[in-house]
């Protein structure tokens, strides 16, 4: 049994066992319950943990935070450890769905929120560093220093409360060298990104919210924003990386806490994920996962089409929250050696390039 505490996200999550994560519910406002393959409950998040209690003492929650899951770096010479695999032929590849970027839990704690327009073009706003120390080093990447995507002159402080404006940001996944990092070792969620292979498909999920006429509107949902093809990967720290690792990585989030503030015992046991330049994408527009596409293409963990409408416990539910449910923990939803799934893949392929464009949608191949 393990506890986490995030203070940056104010949440509590509490894992019961090491098994793959297949569904979540919100049980009750701010309670989600984890389900395995089985149906049975491994994990329980609370949200929102400032608002529940005026008497509730998360730094000291944090004394409870596991430590002996990560790897020890003097137990292995390497300073980073390269778990390579066997590279993947042609069009044959398994597509993994990773959610990213400010979500509600920050929207409703810190007004922070990634904007997508009317025309479908939007911004991506990462979380903010939960490093203090990153804070204080004058390198560090802040809120203040985003650029817009489509025009890099202009800030993105428009859509940030200006008390954010010189916080750190986790800036991750990144689109310019096309690199991302998880913690794979400590958070369950992630845990299934371990098993991702030269040549598949990392396709972000983010949560995105309508910026109309200077303001934000309550419009909200899930939409995929780009994606990385793998190309060497993955990479799971044990002490300060190796000098090509860090050079490869030099834009990544864990390498620039960890080069900025001289500690790297913080990211032991976290991985790193590179994507190719040729085959990795930014999207121009934001794609939508709407009941529409999902039941089309995606099937939860054992196979089996998503359940829409009430929960387990007999909760109604909203299409966006049975989304969020299903994609809440990352992990492989197509695999394109399947002949059957590879239709569905072919079926997003045909809905991202309905939505941003026959060059982004190359993401997931030539369409042949």
């Amino acid at each position: 049994m393990k506890l986490h505490v995030d203070k940056e996200a104010d949440a509590l999550y509490l894992r019961l066992d090491d098994s793959a994560i297949s569904e979540s519910e919100e049980v009750a406002p701010g309670v989600v319950l984890d389900y395995n393959e089985r149906n049975e409950v491994v994990g329980v998040e609370m949200l929102r943990l400032s608002k529940r209690s005026s008497a509730l003492n998360l730094s000291g929650l944090e004394f409870t935070r596991p430590t002996g899951a990560r790897p020890s770096a003097a137990s292995d010479p390497l300073s980073s450890e390269r778990h390579t695999t066997t590279h993947r032929s042609g069009q044959e590849m398994r597509i993994y769905l990773a959610n990213v970027g400010a979500n509600l839990s920050l929207f409703n704690k810190r007004g922070l929120a990634s904007p997508v327009f009317e025309d479908g073009r939007f911004e991506f706003l990462p979380i903010p560093a939960d490093n203090p120390r990153l804070d204080e080093s004058p390198n560090a990447i802040r809120y203040g220093d985003l650029r817009s995507h489509h025009d890099p002159t202009p800030a993105l402080t428009s859509y940030i409360p200006d008390r954010l404006w010189d916080k750190a940001v986790h800036n991750s996944p990144e689109f310019d060298t096309f690199t991302y990092c998880d913690a794979c070792d400590d958070f369950p969620r992630a845990s299934k990104l371990k098993e991702v292979q030269q040549g598949d498909v990392l396709l972000f999920v983010a949560g995105l919210r309508r910026w109309t006429g200077g303001k934000w509107t309550s419009e909200y949902g899930l939409r995929l924003i780009g994606g990385f093809r793998i190309e060497e990967m993955p990479y799971q720290v044990v002490e300060r990386p190796d000098e090509r690792v860090e050079d490869r990585f030099a834009n990544n989030a864990y390498v620039i806490s960890g080069r900025e503030t001289g500690r790297w015992d913080p990211i032991v046991g976290n991985w790193l994920f590179a994507g190719s330049k040729d085959g990795s994408r930014r999207f121009d527009k934001a794609v939508p996962l709407n009941r529409e596409i999902c039941e089309k293409v995606f099937r939860n963990a054992s196979g089996a089409p998503w359940r829409w409408g009430a929960t387990k416990s007999g909760r109604e539910r909203s299409p966006l929250a049975v989304i969020a449910s299903y994609t809440r923990a990352a992990r492989c939803f197509l695999d394109t050696g399947n002949t059957e799934e590879a239709e569905r893949a072919a079926i997003l392929r045909k809905w991202i390039a309905q939505h941003t464009g026959e060059a982004d949608a190359t993401l997931l191949g030539d369409g042949a």
